[in-house]
């Protein structure tokens, strides 16, 4: 599970491979992403942020992860 604070972001999914094309997320302020199973394995990244201004968060993104540990 990610929590996405602040400056507006675009989350890329990909998938197994790197030559796999990627599937864009917009993400918000407060946007929560839940993912498990095959998704699990795939490439993930965040394009580049654009500059802004949040009324909390000023110029910044702040992005929370949560993971099991076994």
């Amino acid at each position: 599970m990610s929590v996405s604070l602040g400056l507006p972001a675009v989350f890329l999914l990909g998938g197994l491979r790197r030559a796999d094309t990627p599937r864009r997320v917009p993400l918000a302020h407060g946007d929560v992403v839940v993912w498990g199973g095959p998704p699990d394995f795939a490439i993930t990244g965040v394009l580049p942020l654009e500059a802004g201004h949040h009324l909390l968060m000023g110029g910044h993104r702040i992005n929370l992860t949560f993971r099991r540990a076994a």
